[in-house]
């Protein structure tokens, strides 16, 4: 999973980034938020050198990336950055999504999976074996792998594979 571009474009939607040039051409890129208003400076204001530290980059996006609305999340090229998929953004199908759960397919595959919202990024459900009584292999979950990520909405429950006795466990 690349969560990198993802967060970067989350971070740059959610925040207005204002360039204010100087007369030697140097920038001043300051995060504002919609209610701020940003003027000129005035000629005797000294302005702060731009950022330049990867951590205090890093302050400042990794709140961001927790705020992305639910229905950002949904949005299928959104989802399929997260997942490391952004070339078949076209060709993912969402059965669910409701911003804390997803559950997608790849269109004409038959391949199916679950996505959790955790920590402010698409994760995979991850399987706990495959139904051992199946043409195609199939992932299949055990409860408690599911019930970790609570509360499962309906959807999720009626649509997720549980293992049963006869199945592979991994």
């Amino acid at each position: 999973m690349k969560p990198v571009p993802v967060f970067c474009v989350s971070a740059l939607a959610s925040l207005s980034l204002v360039g204010c040039t100087i007369g030697d051409g140097a920038t001043d890129a300051a995060p504002t938020t919609a209610e701020e208003s940003v003027a000129e400076p005035a000629p005797s204001e000294t302005q702060a050198p731009p950022p330049t530290s990867a951590p205090q980059l890093e302050q400042t996006r990794a709140p961001e990336t927790t705020d992305v609305a639910s229905a950002e999340r949904c949005d299928t090229p959104f989802i399929a950055e997260a997942i490391g998929e952004p070339q078949n953004a076209d060709r993912l199908i969402q059965f669910f999504c409701d911003g804390q759960w997803a559950h997608v397919g790849l269109e004409q595959t038959g391949i199916e999976s679950f996505l959790v919202w955790d920590g402010g990024v698409w994760t995979w459900l991850e399987s706990d074996g495959h139904f051992a009584g199946v043409g195609l292999t199939v992932d299949c979950h055990l409860p408690e792998t599911v019930n970790a990520h609570a509360p499962v909405p309906e959807e999720i429950e009626e649509a997720v594979y549980y293992c049963g006795p006869d199945d592979v466990l991994y």
